[in-house]
């Protein structure tokens, strides 16, 4: 086999594993911090906000990482084509995420913990939005998922960061949510600024 194709599978492959193992690092570290700094009731309203979020996350993207990524990547060296891809899916993922917003409101609105609280189940939303629609599958198709995951990373970080610096001062869930789901918007512009690269 081709040297320079054992490479360009291994370095996809390594940029892959990279991602869900800091991630998964992310989410460890955050297991162990939050309750400490939130308390084991408000980490309980976190928690099952961010597991309703991903759920949202998971109806939104519907599979556009398989399907849209072989598109792009069939098509990575015509420009317009590349650009009917993005447009179509785009479209496509912004009329679901209506949808889904609008039937996880509801949805949310009967759930324990975060039901009640029409803000924090807003903030669950929102991430579930940022989730759904961050474009993985526009950087595998152009080979280029290191910068998103680089982008994913630096989120953490000022996720973190900013947890630990103004959550002892203020330890809610909705200033929890909400310095989590911030940094995540923006992964959502990257297709529209880079599609020429």
């Amino acid at each position: 086999m081709n040297v320079w194709i054992i490479h360009r599978l291994w370095q996809k492959a390594f940029g892959q594993y990279f991602y869900l193992v800091s991630t998964l690092l992310v989410q460890l570290g955050a297991v162990l911090l939050l309750p400490r700094l939130l308390g084991t009731n408000s980490f309980a309203v976190v928690a099952y906000g961010q597991a309703f979020a991903i759920w949202v996350g998971l109806f939104i993207e519907f599979g556009f990482s398989f399907s849209a990524a072989r598109s792009i990547a069939s098509t990575s060296s015509d420009t317009s084509a590349l650009r009917m891809i993005v447009g179509r899916v785009r479209a496509a993922n912004y009329l679901l995420a209506i949808v889904v917003f609008i039937g996880a409101w509801f949805v949310g609105s009967f759930l324990p913990l975060i039901g009640q609280h029409h803000n924090i189940l807003l903030l669950c939303l929102l991430l579930g939005l940022s989730i759904g629609l961050t474009p993985w599958w526009y950087f595998q198709g152009r080979e280029q998922v290191w910068r998103l995951v680089f982008a994913e990373l630096a989120g953490a970080v000022i996720t973190v960061g900013l947890w630990l610096w103004l959550l002892p001062e203020n330890p809610s869930p909705l200033l929890t949510l909400f310095i989590q789901t911030i940094p995540r918007f923006q992964h959502n512009t990257f297709p529209e600024r880079s599609r020429d690269n």
